[in-house]
């Protein structure tokens, strides 16, 4: 019996040794009492003699006060700390009382204390799938993905846009409405465009573009009969119309063609890479695919060939890869030409969130980046990760798993897109409303 009540207090002990400890600076209140007033009369310059007790925490120059009842009577000054007293000449002294023997004394002292690391508070384990929750209730025509804090919406035939708790921010009144871009969206009253700001207010003219785009890196593309060229944030026309054809700016150049020759050009408009190719992708991670007659191949910034590939296709590249088509399979290239995933799938997405969506059989799964079936194909669609999530479809029903294929909501959704910014469009009874990121 004993050796086994041995045992419990040397476990006890083992805890406290090794229970994580930290330090925590407070300030603290330290009372005590006037026992000898030892020189003076009660007034400014009197020494007096303190009863602190234990504390270890009065030391020289701490600075206190003497009370009588409810009022503070004089301000004073720690000279000298002897064992369990100390000796203290009044500083300050502007009452009728003075002081005296048996009259209580306070200071405020910075302690700094040793206590045991608190425990972790533990968070009750969600459990998956959840119902939605739905932050905007289903009541619009259709709705897109929030942007910048605004999303557009369609109700009635018109478009305007709402903030995140589904008020408008700008009434529906546009035939056709983007989402926001570096602050601005194209909107489209008629058969024209123009650019409005968050509050609605329009920034450049709506009756002048046939066809314009959203705003990238500065610049956005519109059409003026039949000719595209590039606006800046003002309106100011900076790439006069001129382009049969043209992109928004990526990485600092934008794909532009008059004719069938496309090429690349700069913020001025001005041709750095010379038109020349039957087809382009605009440039990313600094690399851009093109292809003249049958042969293609990677270029970079200046026009010159990183790689050649006798594949048909190289598509943008994300984390590191990009999607490659080699006729009748599709793979994934790196950045020096190497196929790293062999062409085998009938159809493949960009890697996002470290994996990308493939087609097997008509089915859909994912992939990580050594080509490893990381979620088996049984989905009848499927879009890459946001957030976290991937929206996928069995049957006429849109819901979203997580990076393990695990339902986090399951399909039950007649249309949906991608969680952004913390919210998801979701089409429920005819109607469109957002759902909150389970995850967040």
């Amino acid at each position: 019996m004993k050796k086994a009540l041995l045992f419990v207090i040397l476990l006890f002990a083992m805890a406290v040794v090794i229970m994580p400890l930290y330090t925590e600076a407070t300030t603290k209140t330290i009372s005590g009492t006037i026992t000898v007033v030892e020189g003076g009369n009660g007034s400014v310059g009197t020494t007096i003699r303190i009863n602190i007790g234990s504390s270890k925490n009065i030391k020289e120059g701490d600075l206190g006060w003497v009370s009588k009842g409810s009022e503070v009577i004089a301000y004073i000054k720690i000279i000298s700390v002897h064992s369990n007293s100390a000796i203290a000449i009044v500083t300050t002294h502007q009452h009728v009382v003075k002081v005296t023997a048996g009259l209580p004394v306070g200071f405020k002292v910075d302690v700094t204390e040793t206590k045991p690391e608190p425990k972790p508070e533990r968070k009750p384990v969600k459990k998956y799938p959840v119902q939605p929750e739905f932050v905007i209730k289903p009541q619009f025509d259709d709705a897109g993905s929030f942007s910048e804090g605004l999303a557009p919406i369609n109700i009635g035939g018109k478009r305007g846009y709402i903030g995140k708790t589904g008020k408008y921010v700008v009434n529906p009144q546009f035939d056709d409405a983007g989402s926001f871009n570096e602050g601005l969206a194209q909107v489209k009253i008629g058969d024209k465009y123009g650019y409005i700001d968050k509050t609605g207010k329009y920034v450049i003219n709506p009756y002048q573009f046939d066809d314009a785009y959203s705003f990238s890196e500065g610049l956005a593309w519109v059409e003026i009969g039949g000719k595209k060229g590039y606006i800046d944030k003002t309106g100011k026309l900076v790439i006069k119309p001129q382009f049969d054809g043209a992109y928004p700016f990526n990485e600092g150049l934008a794909t532009a063609w008059i004719g069938d020759k496309e090429g690349y050009i700069d913020r001025t408009g001005r041709y750095i890479i010379k038109p020349q190719f039957n087809f382009t992708r605009p440039f990313s991670e600094g690399l851009a695919f093109v292809r003249i007659g049958d042969k293609g191949g990677c270029i970079d910034k200046t026009g010159k060939y990183v790689f050649t590939t006798q594949s048909l296709y190289v598509g943008v590249f994300s984390e590191g890869l990009a999607t490659v088509f080699n006729g009748s399979k599709r793979g994934y290239i790196d950045k020096t030409g190497k196929i790293v995933i062999t062409p085998q799938f009938e159809g493949v997405g960009n890697f996002s969130e470290g994996l990308a969506r493939v087609e097997i059989g008509g089915k859909y799964g994912y992939i990580d980046k050594t080509g490893k079936i990381i979620v088996n194909p049984k989905f009848d669609d499927a879009l890459g990760f946001r957030e976290g999530l991937a929206l996928v479809k069995i049957g006429s029903k849109w819901g979203y798993i997580d990076k393990t294929g695990k339902y986090i909501i399951t399909p039950q959704f007649e249309n949906a897109g991608n969680f952004r910014e913390g919210l998801a469009p979701v089409k429920i009874g005819g109607k469109y409303g957002y759902i909150k990121n389970p995850l967040k």
